[in-house]
């Protein structure tokens, strides 16, 4: 199975939902995330630093380093390869060509921008729950 976790600029809860999936279930999946609209080059999250510094500080408390993570914009190819996708964002941010796919799972968990360590944690711990959920089968 191929599953595609996306979010506005792929530096937040795609990428903690893609590495949290991956400590959960191994190489078993193949797991990769996207945004829908960066608003910069595809570089590694860690070069936003300090906007997504608190991301990084939760990931690093499960044994995760994301700091050298690309972020990617999402295109329809990786769409089409996808068994799943699950987007983790607002309705508006959703591309046209994604809104009526039977691939799309949604999962509502507000962006960890701007937010604190405390908040991000909860963020984090929201997204490892709805991971345990996953229809996966």
């Amino acid at each position: 199975m191929n599953i595609l976790f996306l979010c506005r600029g792929n530096v937040g809860r795609s990428q903690m939902a893609e590495w949290l999936f991956k400590k959960e279930f191994g190489e078993k999946y193949k797991v990769t995330s996207a945004g829908t609209k960066l608003s910069g080059p595809e570089e590694p999250i860690g070069n936003l630093t300090p906007a997504i510094n608190e991301v990084i500080d939760v990931m690093k408390e499960e044994g995760i380093d994301v700091s050298n993570s690309i972020r990617k914009q999402v295109t329809e190819d990786m769409v089409n390869s996808a068994d799943k996708v699950v987007a983790i964002l607002e309705d508006e941010e959703l591309p046209d060509y994604l809104i009526n796919s039977p691939k799309l799972v949604r999962w509502h968990v507000i962006d960890p921008k701007g937010k604190d360590l405390d908040e991000t944690r909860r963020i984090k711990d929201e997204i490892k729950e709805l991971i345990t959920q996953m229809d996966i089968e």
